[in-house]
């Protein structure tokens, strides 16, 4: 069964149980905090728990190496909306060990994405 398929099914089984009212909040993080910090699946879970986060509490900005590189990207947009519009009123950037984006180097970057397509 293709990954999209399972998690289709599962969601539907979510909704049809309303398993979802637990994580019921509103768009205003509880502790007015935005996260930035990398996609690194790593930290999915981690994260939250390491820092005593439940659902609603932050605003969290994922991307890889939790890196601001345009002051009107779209990383700094979403921590001014969190601030300016969803009353957030802290900015915390997490970074983490073995991060890949550390050791990335762009010519083997791109020569390893050349022989995929």
């Amino acid at each position: 069964m293709a990954i999209i398929s399972e998690i289709l099914q599962h969601n539907q089984s979510f909704v049809r149980e309303e398993a979802f009212r637990a994580y019921e909040t509103t768009k205003f993080p509880d502790k007015k905090l935005v996260i930035l910090t990398c996609m690194d699946t790593r930290l999915t879970e981690l994260l939250p728990k390491a820092m005593g986060l439940c659902n609603g509490d932050a605003k969290i900005i994922k991307n890889a190496g939790a890196v601001i590189s345009h002051p009107f990207g779209s990383v700094m947009r979403s921590i001014l909306v969190a601030i300016y519009e969803l009353n957030a009123s802290e900015v915390c950037v997490v970074g983490h060990l073995d991060c890949g984006m550390a050791g990335l180097r762009h010519r083997t970057f791109m020569k390893s994405n050349r022989k995929r397509y």
